[in-house]
């Protein structure tokens, strides 16, 4: 199985497409912050989300954003994947709009892997999932800004969006 989460309109062939908005026609209507409820899916292959996480709020008690990324994991197969887009922490994007509860940035998805908190030391931190980061790209504005990646991480809006590939490790 393959999940578009928070899909909105957009479609993706061969997924089943969720979203908590009947108007945007999912297959499912689903609240992912709905910490009550049991995800009704298993045996997922790829997670496709695009222009969700930032909206996660922090919630009380363990963070709704890493209990989205733990609910994600335990849905995915051995080597499952999460592809994510996201707004890049430095554009205008990230920040302009007023639904944003938190700005992501690639060192973001690095503390969903057991073994990289376990390099800096950190690994007290509560995580019920562990990823390995298997890409993160940054789409541009020009191809003069894609010529010069160290723009991307010191220029204010050279990159506008990031686009993540998380693997499953169980």
């Amino acid at each position: 199985m393959k999940l578009y989460l928070a899909c909105g309109m957009d479609r993706i062939e061969g997924c089943h497409h969720v979203d908590i908005n009947p108007a945007c026609h999912p297959d499912q209507v689903f609240d992912l912050l709905d910490l009550s409820q049991r995800w009704p899916w298993s045996g997922v292959k790829d997670i496709q989300i695009k222009h969700y996480i930032e909206n996660i709020p922090h919630g009380t008690g363990k963070d709704h954003f890493i209990r989205f990324f733990e609910r994600c994991w335990h849905l995915l197969l051995p080597d499952g994947t999460m592809t994510i887009r996201w707004p890049w922490y430095a554009s205008i994007g990230a920040v302009a709009d007023p639904t944003h509860q938190r700005l992501i940035a690639p060192l973001t998805f690095h503390y969903l892997s057991r073994e990289w908190l376990r390099s800096r030391k950190i690994d007290h931190y509560e995580m019920a999932c562990d990823f390995e980061v298997v890409s993160t790209v940054a789409t541009v504005q020009s191809q003069e800004d894609a010529e010069n990646e160290a723009k991307m991480n010191s220029l204010w809006n050279a990159a506008q969006e990031g686009i993540t590939v998380l693997r499953a490790i169980k």
